[in-house]
């Protein structure tokens, strides 16, 4: 079955594909970068904090909850496709897949299965392609050639032919670009600064994996055979090896002098080479260092990590979210938009979104079981619980006038100066 067919090529773990498809050519022009290392998706993301910023910026997305809201009320609405996009996937994997797809190739497309083969129709499945399997390309009226009026869609199968789908059959989330038909992968754009990273690392794993790098040279003026060398050597490592002759000093006869040939990390520049790296990462990919394990004062962490969170999410995560959710409100009915729930990140601490929920229900903005459902608590039945707090003028009915107090503030102070339960005054 031709369906069959792409998805058996859209191999989703197939990592030595180029960046993007065919775009090694578009980006790199067919070269290898300054370190004379091509850069693929699968040695990229050998560097830890490539790795890392990843996997924390696609987890972050999907783990936030992607709703369907009515554009009128914009009252959440069950919507099927949303809980389970495909039979292979959970909403959790295809966000992470999206996510991913625009880190490491520019652009995110889907296969389309809607029922009735038009826009607007009820959503039934999408199917994530590898980006690596498509190509895009603009369909032009004959009788204009400047002006595209759709994108065609060219996806490799298993059966080794080129199959051709209409716009209205791929969900194509593309990244920032130039063309209007392919996104920038982030990895390729960074090529030159990980094709350093991984250089340094591959010369790194050489040098100590090789075992090549002495410690010392044991030098004399006197012409020695194989069995006086191995003699020295032996002396030399019977007074200097070892925990018991740590700090020793040892003495040299025969004309023998000791030179060092360890090489200092500092003077290497591997510490700090690796130390940029992260930095460098974190800069490409818009996620706070602290988020790649990158060490830093306690201090520091204590007073950035609320900050973080929120710099995270709003520079980092909610470009990538809307850009997904203005993809998606495209092919789904008309009367409803998606929404994705990044809240989590701006709540701060305890007693920071207990003050916010205060003013929030002051501000007749959320009720007592919306922000249960915040917190994670199941509701309460009780029709209070469900109404919007409203404020009342003074000797009115209501939570300031002596009613059931539903987010109202008091004036006791704690101190028996206003009459309340516990006052001296009468």
């Amino acid at each position: 079955m031709f369906f069959d067919n792409v998805v058996k090529r859209a191999s989703l773990q197939n990592g030595d594909a180029t960046l993007g498809g065919t775009s090694i050519t578009q980006l790199f022009g067919g070269k290898p970068t300054g370190s004379g290392i091509t850069v693929t998706r699968t040695n990229a993301t050998t560097l830890s904090a490539v790795f890392r910023a990843i996997s924390v910026r696609s987890g972050a997305i999907a783990a936030s909850p992607l709703r369907a809201r009515s554009r009128e009320t914009n009252v959440s609405e069950p919507y099927a496709v949303f809980e389970k996009p495909h039979p292979l996937y959970s909403m959790y994997q295809w966000n992470q897949l999206v996510t991913v797809h625009l880190d490491t190739a520019g652009d995110h497309f889907s296969i389309i299965n809607n029922g009735r083969g038009r826009p607007g129709a009820l959503l039934k499945t999408l199917y994530p392609l590898d980006p690596a399997n498509v190509e895009v390309k603009f369909k032009y009226k004959q009788s204009d050639p400047v002006m595209p009026v759709a994108r065609i869609y060219e996806v490799k199968g298993t059966d080794g032919q080129t199959h051709v789908y209409e716009q209205h059959q791929i969900l194509h989330i593309p990244g920032l670009g130039f063309n209007g038909l392919r996104g920038m992968s982030v990895l390729g754009a960074a090529a030159e600064s990980l094709g350093t990273n991984l250089a340094a690392e591959l010369y790194a794993g050489k040098l100590y994996g090789s075992g090549s790098m002495m410690s010392g040279l044991l030098k004399t003026d006197k012409r020695l055979d194989e069995e006086q060398a191995k003699g020295i050597k032996n002396r030399w490592q019977a007074r200097i090896a070892g925990l018991a002759n740590a700090g020793e000093v040892a003495v040299l006869d025969s004309g023998v002098s000791f030179e060092s040939m360890t090489i200092n990390p500092q003077d290497a520049q591997f510490i700090q080479s690796r130390d940029f790296g992260v930095d460098e990462v974190a800069r490409w990919f818009g996620v706070p260092t602290r988020y790649l394990m990158k060490s830093s004062s306690a201090a520091s962490v204590k007073q950035q990590v609320e900050q973080d969170s929120i710099e995270f999410a709003l520079h980092g995560l909610e470009p990538i979210t809307r850009n997904i959710e203005s993809t998606l409100d495209e092919v789904i009915p008309s009367h409803l938009k998606t929404d994705y729930d990044l809240s989590r990140f701006n709540k701060g601490d305890t007693k920071t979104r207990s003050g916010s929920y205060l003013l929030a229900r002051k501000a007749s903005y959320l009720t007592v079981n919306e922000i249960r459902e915040l917190e994670g608590y199941p509701s309460i039945v009780d029709p209070l619980a469900d109404d919007v707090f409203t404020p009342v003028e003074p000797g009115g009915a209501g939570p300031e006038s002596g009613g059931e107090d539903m987010g109202g503030e008091t004036t006791d102070q704690g101190d028996g100066s206003d009459g309340e339960p516990g006052s001296d005054n009468t």
